[in-house]
């Protein structure tokens, strides 16, 4: 993660120092469980009227409970002297199990993030 975000920053023309920084780069990552229910086998309910006839019908339906991981990176960049943030750019993403297809979703999202870095004028 910190070496993507890096990488992203010195492709914008800014250089890691290790004292003196202009720029203060903060990162914090979470993960958290994302519950999703899936219902299966849905049958006919109750119904009454003409054309399939009179009465209740039976209606079965099944839920699956899906628990994926969901990852947030949040980079925040602060003036050095004056303390006063910057700029400020997150992403959030579903994790999966394969670790190779993580490390992609986490450099496609690090490219959108920094996409529209530095922020311009609005003048």
């Amino acid at each position: 993660m910190i070496d993507g975000v890096d990488k992203q920053l010195a492709a914008k023309g800014m250089q890691k120092v290790t004292s003196n920084p202009d720029v203060w780069v903060v990162y914090s990552n979470s993960l958290t469980d994302q519950k999703q229910l899936v219902g299966t086998g849905y049958g006919m309910g109750p119904g009454w009227g003409w054309g399939w006839g009179w009465g209740p019908r039976i209606s079965t339906v099944q839920y699956n409970t899906y628990i994926t991981q969901q990852g947030t990176l949040v980079v925040e960049l602060a003036d050095a002297k004056d303390h006063e943030l910057l700029w400020r750019g997150s992403a959030t993403g579903t994790l999966s199990d394969n670790s190779d297809k993580n490390i992609k979703t986490l450099n496609s999202a690090l490219q959108k993030l920094f996409k529209n870095y530095p922020p311009k004028d609005k003048n």
